[in-house]
């Protein structure tokens, strides 16, 4: 990375930072389990697509 692209990062994380600490705890809370929940469908998508994995190869 150059100065110019390192720089341009560190606004944009200073704006995430700044933008997060004025969030309410609600939205923060409601962030994070829509967080958890996306990950829970990965997971069952990921288990879903392994056992059809499986099935195919035991026919």
């Amino acid at each position: 990375m150059n100065l110019e692209e390192k720089e341009k990062e560190k606004v944009l994380r200073n704006e995430a930072k700044e933008k997060n600490e004025k969030r309410t705890k609600f939205e923060k809370k409601k962030f994070n389990w829509r967080v958890l929940d996306i990950r829970l469908k990965k997971k069952k998508r990921y288990w879903k697509e392994k056992e059809e994995i499986f099935e195919e190869a035991r026919n």
